[in-house]
């Protein structure tokens, strides 16, 4: 998971749009509001975020608890 989430960030750092414009301004972020296929791509990002976001609020059981379900007892 680890060298995956470093690959991603990567990416994103490496990422230089094509051609440089103009930002979209207020009618432009209007309309990318309204793009459907923009909120489908989306969508599963913001959801594992979510989910990221909850796990790491959650407190640090050992590793095993998650895998089985119940908690361990002992060193």
């Amino acid at each position: 998971m680890a060298f995956a989430l470093k690959a991603g960030l990567q990416a994103v750092d490496q990422y230089r749009p094509e051609e440089e414009g103009e930002a979209p301004g207020i009618s432009g972020a209007y309309r990318m509001l309204q793009d459907e296929e923009l909120w489908h791509a989306v969508t599963p990002l913001v959801e594992g975020l979510k989910v990221f976001a909850e796990r790491l609020d959650r407190p640090m059981g050992k590793p095993v608890e998650d895998y089985y379900g119940k908690p361990t007892s002992g060193p």
